[in-house]
């Protein structure tokens, strides 16, 4: 007799699984594991006495269901093995948000080193003063982008070490759908949205940093307003339901990619309109906001050196 371990928690969701599947006789025929547990959960899902519990069956009995039909292995994404989950894993709990800090300090040095005693750099060489700033927020983007690339191929390399490159088809658990349930799909249905998304919030974050640096004109408190400003904003919309229910029309909520073009933050802080749609549109204003905010900062420091 088959003795399955009910699976009732995210936590512990990827061990019961793996456990469960192990008692189904996965090694022996992995196929056969999925149709005899999903029969299983399918009889627990009619006995259950609470949704969330109905729900947690029902979204495991969906995984089963994509594994089976497109006759992938299972791969735990709480413990990856490969690259394609490794970099899953690094997007959606790590990457982002400890590369927003790296890329914060390293942006404000960089554009920090404009300045000497409070007088740009560009009064003294023979640039147009548009190209300078063009030239400083594309170096920016350039750092910011490479970053993010140079922790995927890391993340790509430990995986091909470990359990291989993987399946670019492996389910992706994604909200748009439906918010307690949820569904799966691979990376080529969420790729161009999540790629959109982090390269107008890429270009945003690089022109706040450059407007906070143009105005203060000091690595030191620049590094701490910007700071202050964007993880402040975070928390608040993590934490704070005021802002949690205007996190929409905050630019820095679309700092991670993935979890837009999943609904994942948006189910997470009950935000029905933290989409992706909403954050290309929000992104590329606050872009044009930034741009005006630099071209003013630039000709009223250029009207105060002429008087």
């Amino acid at each position: 007799m088959l003795t399955f371990v009910l699976i009732t928690s995210l936590n512990s969701g990827n061990d019961a699984m793996q456990s469960n599947l192990n008692q189904a006789h996965y090694q022996a025929d992995s196929q056969q594991s999925y149709v005899t547990l999903f029969k299983h959960n399918t009889q627990l899902i009619k006995q259950a006495h609470s949704n969330e519990i109905a729900n947690k069956l029902t979204k495991t009995n969906l995984l089963l269901s994509y594994l089976h039909h497109s006759h992938l292995k299972y791969e735990s994404t709480d413990q990856p093995k490969t690259s394609v989950t490794l970099m899953q894993k690094v997007g959606v709990d790590y990457m982002m948000g400890i590369i927003l800090i790296a890329m914060i300090t390293i942006l404000v040095n960089l554009f920090a080193t404009n300045y000497v005693e409070n007088i740009s750099i560009s009064t003294l060489i023979p640039i147009e003063k548009f190209k300078f700033i063009l030239v400083n927020i594309g170096v920016g983007c350039l750092i910011y982008g490479g970053i993010i690339l140079i922790s995927l191929l890391t993340a790509m390399i430990l995986g091909l070490l470990g359990g291989g490159f993987g399946n670019l088809n492996y389910p992706i658990n994604t909200m748009l759908q439906n918010q307690d349930i949820g569904a799966y799909v691979n990376l080529s249905q969420i790729i161009v949205p999540l790629i959109v998304i982090q390269i107008l919030f890429i270009i945003f974050m690089v022109m706040f940093s450059y407007l906070i640096v143009s105005i203060l004109k000091d690595k030191l408190n620049s590094l701490l307003f910007v700071n202050i400003i964007t993880f402040g904003a975070l928390i608040g919309i993590y934490f704070f339901k005021p802002i949690s229910s205007l996190a929409h029309l905050i630019p820095f909520s679309f700092y991670n990619g993935f979890n837009i073009a999943t609904f994942q933050l948006g189910t997470n802080i009950n935000n029905d309109y933290l989409t992706a749609t909403d954050g290309m549109v929000i992104l590329s204003s606050s872009i044009v906001v930034m741009l005006l905010m630099i071209i003013g900062t630039s000709i009223i420091e250029a009207h105060n050196k002429n008087k």
